[in-house]
C-alpha cells in the first residue's frame, strides 16, 4: 500500500504481531499490533507498507486525510 498525507499528523505503526487476527477476504485484520516500529508522519509525507506487513494508524492528532493506493496481487 502507498499512502500520501494530504492533511494532518499521526503515527504509522508497522510490523510486529497482529492481535486476534481474523481473515476478511484475502486480508488479515485485528484490533491492534504488539511490537512494531512507530513513525510519525505529517502533511506532504509519502509512506509505503509492503504486502503482508501489519500496519495501524495511532496517535492521531487531528483529522488525517490520506491518498491510499492499494495494489492487489
Amino acid at each position: 500500500e502507498f499512502f500520501y498525507v494530504i492533511e494532518g499528523t499521526a503515527t504509522l505503526l508497522t510490523g510486529g504481531t497482529l492481535t486476534s487476527p481474523t481473515r476478511t477476504g484475502s486480508n488479515l485484520a485485528g484490533p491492534g499490533i504488539e511490537g512494531g516500529v512507530r513513525q510519525t508522519f505529517k502533511k506532504g509525507d509519502f509512506m509505503i507498507v509492503p504486502s503482508g506487513v501489519p500496519h495501524q494508524f495511532v496517535d492521531i492528532k487531528a483529522p488525517v486525510h490520506l491518498l491510499q493506493i492499494y495494489l492487489s496481487n
